[in-house]
């Protein structure tokens, strides 16, 4: 996962690098992996009033992949470091204000 703040950061860092002779490659940012379960436990934790909208802790988690990223390039080329992204759960709970904020002003 990685916050939109995260990108724009790196697309403006990008522009302001002269290229390197030899790497002609994509640069990949990422925070860092996380899960379904991890992101439950952090709501029930972060924002308690939402916790009976999510399944029960008994409930059986889903099977998930993980795919951690290679950020290195990117930590070389543009001096972004995994230590200086915003981390997944700043990211998953300032979305999930997001979605309250908008159930509230359409009246879900």
């Amino acid at each position: 996962m990685v916050d939109v703040h995260n990108v724009t950061k790196a697309h403006v860092q990008a522009l302001s690098v002269l290229p390197i002779s030899g790497i002609n490659k994509r640069l990949l940012i990422s925070s860092g992996t996380f899960t379904w379960k991890a992101t439950a436990d952090l709501i029930c934790t972060a924002r308690p009033k939402l916790a009976s909208r999510l399944p029960s802790k008994s409930a059986q988690a889903v099977i998930q992949t993980n795919a951690p990223m290679d950020v290195s390039l990117a930590a070389k080329v543009i001096r972004m470091s995994e230590d200086s992204y915003i981390q997944w759960e700043d990211t998953m709970l300032a979305t999930i204000d997001t979605a309250v904020a908008w159930e509230k002003m359409v009246e879900v």
